[in-house]
């Protein structure tokens, strides 16, 4: 309303097109349940004679007239009377829910006419993974190729230095859990982080990002159990005991969460949750920590969580993570809460500190073209398993797999205002539905290839470029041409 009489709108306007029209369902609902209501308040009053009296015919007259029938045995004088209340209230209570439902329910001319013989390019690519790439092919590639010139002629990407020993290495990390059986449910991961250096990890919701993260920190449930190698520093994780594992959160491995609001203590000010950190060891003081993540010490310490932005919520949890000056920073979609101003703002912080204290990071998102403005390297995970590794400028002017470049095509139609935005077809599905074989074949242009043969990793000959595809043997015998060959 309020936009409206800025806009110039007059008051009778603004009563029937916007008060009116979301008033009048609630009020005729309202007036429905208040005839269901009297009904049952002149039946209940009357029965116990403080209501309408005869010889005025009521259903509570009628049912205070059947009392003395059903004291001498004559039940079913009452019976009908108090089926025809319950009767008439319950289709009452119908009808209010339908004018609820008919109320809401959109418009037929907002409907578009040719819904009902032409589906829509959502349902197509749902019911037809095959015709929904063909269709969708020519302009993802126009668009890949206009990403190519452009990153080819970026010269501000971060570039990995594959010279340095990573300080964490996972090597074919699997994740069980007792409720899915023998399915892994993170599948033989592989990715090294080195020092100075930010990972990224990319996928869509569910495709086992976080919790390869959290397992690396040593936050699993008991029933989880863990294989593979985690090295860290050439120890692996996993071989620790607790205790030792334990040891190296917060002074080693740090991680920002996802959610600031509801990691932060709402009922404690900042000073004291700070305080719960520093006392425990590290060089910096509470405000120093502040300082150094573009914070008003006085005013953030004094404060509450509620009391502060979703920005500065953050920033205070990034403080927190570098209380002890660790070695790993494990930022778990850390602006995803936020909006494109702030996103922006804490990626150049990650940076700046990245570049002033030299840690290393592991940059979990959902979103291809954020990861490109923080990581030196990425790793795209699918359903568990990871199906695309490469240094960042290499991933953007070269992608390789389909649902790498499905991702980089959802953003890149975003951005470009089109009409219609790219989708990769389907969903990723639970655990227990994956395939034994490639976890993506359901949802890739061969839908029925590969469900039963577990995909390889290939390299791009000349490049630290990694790829998950089925085996040559099984892409020719079908028809198709493996990648390498097509270069």
């Amino acid at each position: 309303v309020r936009a409206v009489i800025v806009s110039g709108a007059k008051a009778p306007w603004i009563l029937i097109k916007h008060v009116l029209r979301n008033c009048i369902a609630p009020i005729m609902v309202f007036t429905v349940t208040l005839v269901a209501d009297a009904i049952i308040f002149e039946a209940s009053l009357t029965f116990i004679g403080a209501g309408i009296q005869e010889p005025t015919a009521t259903w509570g007259n009628i049912l205070a007239d059947a009392r003395g029938g059903v004291l001498a045995g004559r039940w079913w004088q009452a019976l009908f009377p108090g089926l025809a209340i319950m009767i008439t209230c319950l289709a009452l209570n119908i009808l209010s829910e339908g004018i609820t439902d008919a109320m809401a329910a959109a418009p037929s001319a907002a409907l578009d006419p040719t819904d009902s013989s032409k589906r829509r390019e959502a349902d197509l690519l749902v019911s037809d993974p095959v015709r929904a790439y063909k269709e969708q092919a020519q302009s993802l590639s126009a668009r890949l190729g206009a990403l190519r010139d452009v990153e080819l002629k970026r010269n501000d990407r971060h570039v990995p230095d594959e010279s340095v020993e990573p300080i964490l290495s996972v090597r074919d990390f699997c994740i069980q859990f007792e409720h899915h059986g023998d399915i892994n449910v993170v599948d033989h991961v592989n990715f090294d982080v080195r020092p100075g250096q930010t990972m990224g990890l990319v996928g869509e919701s569910g495709c086992g990002k976080s919790i390869t993260t959290l397992a690396i920190m040593g936050l699993t449930d008991e029933d989880e159990h863990l294989s593979g190698e985690v090295l860290w520093e050439g120890r692996d994780l996993l071989k620790m005991s607790k205790k030792e594992w334990f040891g190296l959160r917060g002074t080693d491995i740090a991680m920002v969460y996802q959610d600031a609001l509801s990691s932060l203590n709402p009922s404690m000010l900042i000073s004291a949750q700070m305080k719960q950190l520093t006392k425990r060891g590290g060089t910096r003081s509470a405000e120093e920590l502040l300082e150094l993540v573009g914070l008003d010490p006085k005013r953030t310490l004094e404060s509450y969580p509620h009391e502060l932005s979703g920005g500065q919520r953050q920033r205070v949890l990034i403080a927190m993570a570098l209380t002890r000056d660790p070695k790993l920073v494990i930022c778990d979609e850390p602006t995803t809460a936020l909006d494109v101003t702030v996103q922006k703002q804490v990626i150049k912080l990650l940076n700046d500190l990245q570049a002033k204290l030299g840690f290393a990071m592991i940059f979990v998102s959902h979103d291809l073209a954020l990861v490109a403005e923080v990581a030196h390297n990425i790793t795209v995970m699918y359903a568990g398993q990871v199906i695309e590794q490469a240094p960042t400028k290499e991933l953007l002017t070269n992608p390789i797999h389909e649902y790498t470049r499905g991702l980089l095509g959802s953003v890149l139609s975003i951005e470009s205002g089109s009409g219609r935005l790219h989708q990769v077809p389907g969903a990723v599905p639970s655990p227990r539905d994956f395939p034994k074989g490639d976890r993506f074949a359901p949802r890739s242009s061969h839908p029925h290839i590969g469900l039963d043969t577990r995909p390889v990793f290939k390299r791009v000959p000349g490049t630290e470029h990694f790829y998950s595809e089925l085996p040559d043997e099984v892409l020719k015998a079908n028809g198709l041409t493996p990648h390498a060959e097509v270069m």
